[in-house]
Formats: C-alpha cells, sequence, structure tokens
C-alpha cells in the first residue's frame, strides 16, 4: 500500500510539474526579452555568485534571491494553473473586503481564481499588474501564502513546488548564462494575448523569443 502510493506521489510530482514548469519558463523567457534591465540584472547575480562554476543546491537556497524573484513575480502574473477548488465541510460565513457577510453551506465547492487574487490592488498595491520582481525583496513586505497562491497554500500544497522552484531557477540561469533574449523585430510588441477559457496559462499562437549567443 505504501509503495503504490509513494509510486503515484512520483507520477505526479514528474508528470504534473512538467507541463506547467514549461509553460512558466516560457513566460520568464518572455519577460526576460521584454525587460532587458531585469534580465541584465539576473546574469549580474550569476557572475557575482557563481561565475564559471555549476548552480549547486547549496548556492540556490542561500543565493540568486533577484532570480527567484522573477520566477515569482512570473507566477504571480501568469499562474500555470490558474484556479484551484476546495469543499466546504461545515456550514461557514465569509466576510468579504467590504463587510458582507456570505453564508456558504456544507458541500459547497468553492473554485479560487488565482488570477484575480493576484492581480488584486487591494492586496497588492497601484501597480499589481505590473511586472516587479523586487517586491519579492522588500524584506518589510510579508508575503501571504494565501495571497501567493500559485502551488496552493495549506497542508494539500503542491508537492511538487520545491522541484519546480529549483528546475525553473537551474533552466533561467543556464539561459541566461549563455544567451541574451530579445523580442524579434518581427513580434515587437510585449502583449501575449491570453485564451479566455484556459486549463494551464498558455497564450493564443506563439511566444517568439530571439537568442543570442553571448559566448561566441
Amino acid at each position: 500500500m505504501l509503495t503504490n502510493f509513494l509510486s503515484l506521489l512520483f507520477i505526479e510530482l514528474i508528470g504534473a510539474g512538467e507541463e506547467t514548469s514549461a509553460n512558466t519558463l516560457g513566460w520568464v523567457f518572455h519577460f526576460l526579452a521584454c525587460y532587458p534591465q531585469v534580465q541584465a540584472k539576473i546574469r549580474q547575480e550569476i557572475q557575482q555568485h557563481l561565475g564559471s562554476h555549476k548552480l549547486t543546491f547549496e548556492l540556490y537556497e542561500t543565493k540568486l534571491e533577484y532570480t527567484k524573484a522573477v520566477i515569482k513575480e512570473t507566477l504571480r502574473l501568469r499562474d500555470p494553473v490558474f484556479s484551484n477548488a476546495r469543499c466546504c465541510l461545515e456550514d461557514c460565513t465569509l466576510v468579504t473586503s467590504n463587510g458582507d457577510k456570505v453564508v456558504v453551506p456544507k458541500g459547497t465547492n468553492i473554485y479560487l481564481a488565482h488570477n484575480l487574487i493576484h492581480e488584486d490592488a487591494q492586496l497588492w498595491g497601484n501597480d499589481a499588474q505590473e511586472f516587479k520582481p523586487e517586491r519579492f525583496l522588500d524584506a518589510s513586505v510579508s508575503i501571504d501564502p494565501y495571497k501567493y497562491c500559485p502551488f496552493g497554500a495549506g497542508q494539500r500544497s503542491c508537492i511538487g513546488k520545491r522541484f519546480a522552484e529549483l528546475e525553473m531557477v537551474m533552466c533561467t540561469v543556464k539561459m541566461v548564462s549563455n544567451f541574451q533574449l530579445q523580442l524579434p523585430r518581427s513580434h515587437p510588441t510585449k502583449t501575449l494575448e491570453l485564451p479566455e477559457v484556459v486549463v494551464f496559462t498558455s497564450t493564443i499562437g506563439e511566444c517568439h523569443v530571439q537568442l543570442q549567443n553571448i559566448n561566441a
């Protein structure tokens, strides 16, 4: 029984994390192409802490804070899994930000729209819809796990959270260490249209990023 349970967890860890991480990285590279100053900061951080050395888990844990902030900000604005759901186990009353009371009967399914939470100006400020990785570096600001929830929250949050974060940071470090990412002249726009109904937050059409080898 335990072996089967662990096997299912491993399958979920690898399988569920493949497409979500790939979609997120696509958005990371798009944002880096749109904001060269952000890309330059990541490259500077890599050179400062890694140099020619390989990224180790110890360095990931203690350094590369700006790179990790870029990943977090991408997940905030382009969460690959756009919603989550919970079932109410008993009658309860929710109080809205306006003070209104909403009665939720037992057995009600509650769906959480991540994009509405992540772009709420009351939670994130007037710049909530702007790409600003620095918001995750402000030590004076506490990031509530229920206002930033790309991996869910609580006891049943995503089992692959740590693996996905490490994977995305490693891929970003590898890409930025070797290439300058920029928008091609044929597709210079920073705006990509999102589908109205999605399972994963992908784009309509293609995401175009031009790579220039900086080590050639």
